[in-house]
């Protein structure tokens, strides 16, 4: 599942005020669940030149791909992800390029 790192950090913030929750664990993410072919799609749209090519076979990393529920989150530390995956991967591009333009180490904005 996809989630862009201010909603991480908000996540992180919410726990640690929290202070003593209802459970050990919480489910954290952007709230989507996005097929890969729509997120090719989406970096298309911003990058009309990307090269996205897709393998078959299952992820090299043996990952499941499925929504997660975020109810308990939400519930126990008010934490609802603002920042959805078109907007997400839009801010990348351009924090990507912005650092690129300013001289920064390719993938260190």
């Amino acid at each position: 599942p996809y989630l862009f790192i201010d909603d991480a950090v908000r996540a992180i913030e919410a726990a640690w005020s929290a202070g003593r929750c209802g459970q050990y664990g919480y489910n954290i993410s952007g709230g989507e669940q996005v097929p890969m072919p729509q997120i090719a799609e989406l970096i298309r749209e911003q990058l009309p030149q990307a090269d996205i090519t897709f393998q078959p076979g299952l992820d090299g990393l043996g990952y499941r791909r499925a929504a997660l529920d975020l109810t308990a989150a939400c519930r126990d530390l008010g934490f609802v992800p603002t920042v959805d995956i078109r907007s997400g991967i839009q801010r990348t591009i351009q924090a990507l390029q912005h650092a690129q333009q300013e001289g920064a180490p390719h993938g260190h904005p």
